[in-house]
């Protein structure tokens, strides 16, 4: 018994001392990852042990995982990788060392910024159907699929390798082809590829062609006018491509598919560093403040044309020449020879200059300008010849919004309702007179009650006089009070 007794306690130390080697001879991580974020349901499970609720800043290492419930999001940083996981999402630490991020995507949608990747680094990103390696730092989305549906690799900069389901091939960002035509200071420039081509014109260089307008389509057609500070009238487009057009560059004429016809392109220009937005580059006709008159009932009307390549915007909110040259960068070739106004008025040779679109003008009713209704099922048509007589107006038609509608109170319905509820009711001073006990004769309680009314007329007359003076003041608009008559006047 006792030499069993010993070889138990032998066994016993054994093992204790191979199982303080083997944890002494187990090598520790040497890259570790973190939840950055944490934002709805996380969870954490660590190697081999049971899901818990994750928290910002708990470490990652190779067998630990992190999955969201739906709505939830979760973020994890390894290094120079920083990764967010959306809702529904699974995902694993396959292996993490200095030289491997290898993560195991079971299942939701990952996006994945890479701000460095340094030689002899691999990024693996495994999926139910094949894997990802992300070759160059950048931008990449990536949907796990499933066993019936394959993943999806999105590449918005860098690039990523894709095998899987019998494919293995490279995935490289592109530049939209608007930025090797425009800079991207142009606001507005990332709607313009799907919705035109980008072509070469003779004597105007890149241009871009819309699609898909309707057959009476002009620049600065359909939408409409917004008076919006500090420029004052601004054009709002209705195609979701329109901001770039029609704040940037300028609209012109090319021919057209088929022989003898024409369409409108918009040429954006020469690039230039920081491109000014103007809030339309046209030019209006007419006479300042007024427009054109037109035939009843339509009454006065503003017509309005797109310019075209190498002709000068100048705008009715600024005179500082200085502004006003560097707005016409790019599209007018020599913008030095844009002379100063003439006190506040443009430069002569501006509104004297023959202009190639003003034939295309746009005309509407004055209060569907100043109103901002839609211009297009607006129209109006005038002859050809009276647009092209007209006075010019460069860059503003020099009209002011509608003010807001007054509130008119006629005098006579006014007065008479204050006046008769602050005039004290007779039953009331009678009866407040009849309280009074006088102690002298007839005749002064006569005088006493004649000045008491008289007290009491002068206290109801300078209430009715702040009351109307109130009432004229009053912040809910501007009101008028019109003399008193039997009907009342509308201003």
């Amino acid at each position: 018994m006792p030499n069993a007794r010993i070889l138990v306690v032998l066994t016993v130390l054994l093992s204790v001392i191979c199982g303080m080697t083997a944890r002494a001879d187990e090598v520790l991580p040497s890259q570790v990852g973190r939840i950055s974020a944490a934002n709805g349901a996380v969870s954490l499970r660590p190697a081999s042990g049971e899901w818990t609720t994750a928290s910002i800043n708990d470490p990652l290492a190779t067998g630990m995982a992190v999955r969201t419930a739906d709505r939830a999001r979760a973020g994890i940083s390894i290094g120079a990788l920083r990764s967010v996981l959306a809702g529904g999402s699974e995902a694993e630490i396959a292996r993490l060392d200095d030289a491997t991020v290898q993560i195991a995507f079971k299942q939701g949608r990952i996006g994945i910024h890479l701000a460095r990747l340094d030689a002899g680094t691999a990024i693996e990103i495994d999926l139910p159907q094949g894997a990802v390696w992300l070759l160059a730092p950048g931008d990449y989305d990536i949907t796990a699929g499933n066993d019936q549906l394959p993943g999806r690799v999105a590449v918005f900069a860098g690039q990523a390798r894709f095998a899987g389901g019998g494919t293995d091939r490279t995935i490289a960002s592109v530049e939209p082809a608007a930025l090797k035509h425009v800079t991207a200071g142009i606001t507005g420039w990332e709607a313009l590829d799907t919705a035109g081509t980008w072509e070469s014109a003779e004597g105007l260089g890149d241009v871009w062609v819309p699609k898909s307008v309707p057959d009476d389509w002009a620049p600065y057609r359909y939408g409409h006018w917004r008076w919006a500070a500090p420029w004052g009238w601004n054009w709002v487009d209705d195609m979701a491509w329109g901001f770039a057009p029609s704040h940037y560059g300028r609209w012109a004429r090319i021919a057209g598919t088929n022989t003898g016809t024409e369409r409108w392109a918009w040429v954006p220009g020469a690039e230039v560093a920081h491109p000014i937005y103007m809030p339309a580059a046209v030019n209006f006709i007419g006479s300042a403040g007024v427009g054109l008159s037109a035939p009843d009932p339509i009454g006065s009307v503003v017509a309005w044309f797109p310019l075209a390549p190498g002709e000068a915007y100048w705008p009715g909110y600024t005179s500082d020449l200085g502004l006003v040259r560097r707005i016409n960068a790019g599209v007018v070739k020599d913008v030095a020879k844009i002379g100063p106004g003439v006190g506040s008025e443009p430069p002569g040779e501006l509104i004297t200059a023959h202009y190639q679109n003003r034939r295309f003008a746009t005309v509407v009713p004055r209060a569907v300008f100043a109103g901002g209704r839609a211009v297009a099922p607006a129209q109006v048509s005038l002859p050809p010849e009276r647009l092209g007589n007209a006075p010019l107006l460069l860059g503003s038609p020099q009209i002011m919004p509608p003010a807001s509608k007054p509130v008119v109170i006629a005098t006579a319905s006014a007065v008479h309702t204050l006046s008769r509820i602050l005039t004290p009711q007779p039953s009331r001073v009678t009866a407040r007179v009849r309280g009074v006990r006088y102690s002298g004769s007839t005749s002064a309680h006569a005088q006493t009650r004649s000045a008491f009314n008289a007290r009491v007329a002068m206290s109801a007359s300078r209430a009715k006089a702040h009351a109307v003076a109130a009432y004229a003041r009053s912040p809910r608009g501007r009101t008028h009070v019109a003399a008193a008559s039997s009907r009342p006047r509308w201003h």
